[in-house]
């Protein structure tokens, strides 16, 4: 938006106008913030109307649930975040299919978990801006994606393929899928998540069990 501004004075014997200035104001499509809770510092970026963390989590919650290292590795949380089954993404809280989902769960004050509804109306944009059916290649990060399945990463979200926590207590699929948890249920024991693969170029819809080990992005309120 281009805003203009003048100086003006005004005495007994009129007003004389100064010079007449401008500036532009631009919306700001992406940065950092710390969490306080712990001192780290994620980058976000502005997605059509919402604003998305432009890395998966890594707050090692201990109040609910479970979260992991992928193979148990420090290293894997500084690159890929950590996962975490459902309990400890909620944090107590009850499931939300609203947008926003007004569910803060394990995210930083000021950021919320992201429902299904919020989760489509990112797909949806960038099926619109130019890129429908290659929703995911356009989301996914540039590298670290297995047998040539890189993304273009259009709009700086950079998902990489951060594989997944069983049931069975094992790591699965690192370098090859990225999966994400919404804060919807779609029943007692199953609920809503995102997954990016690296031989799809979109975005799939999924249900999976709550006790599996999924990453998080917190979207800002």
């Amino acid at each position: 938006t281009t805003y203009y501004v003048g100086a003006y004075a005004t005495n007994s014997i009129g007003t004389d106008y100064g010079e007449e200035k401008s500036f532009v104001t631009k919306l700001q499509m992406n940065g950092t913030f710390t969490d306080s809770r712990d001192g780290q510092t994620y980058e976000w970026v502005r997605i059509g109307n919402q604003i998305w963390m432009a890395e998966n989590l890594n707050y090692d919650q201990n109040s609910y649930g479970n979260d992991w290292c992928y193979d148990n590795d420090e290293s894997n949380c500084n690159t890929y975040g950590r996962l975490y089954d459902w309990a400890a993404v909620m944090q107590g809280e009850n499931s939300s299919s609203s947008n926003p989902s007004g569910v803060q769960g394990v995210c930083p004050d000021g950021w919320h978990v992201p429902s299904d509804e919020e989760w489509t109306e990112l797909e949806n944009y960038v099926g619109n801006d130019g890129h429908s059916g290659s929703e995911g290649s356009a989301l996914k990060s540039t590298s670290g994606w297995n047998d040539n399945g890189n993304g273009t990463d259009n709009y700086g979200f950079t998902a990489l393929p951060s594989g997944y926590h069983n049931y069975d207590g094992y790591f699965y699929n690192i370098g090859y899928s990225g999966y994400w948890w919404t804060s919807t249920w779609y029943s007692v024991s199953d609920v809503w998540l995102r997954r990016l693969r690296y031989t799809n170029s979109d975005v799939d819809r999924h249900k999976r069990v709550k006790d599996y080990g999924y990453s998080v992005r917190c979207v800002k309120d």
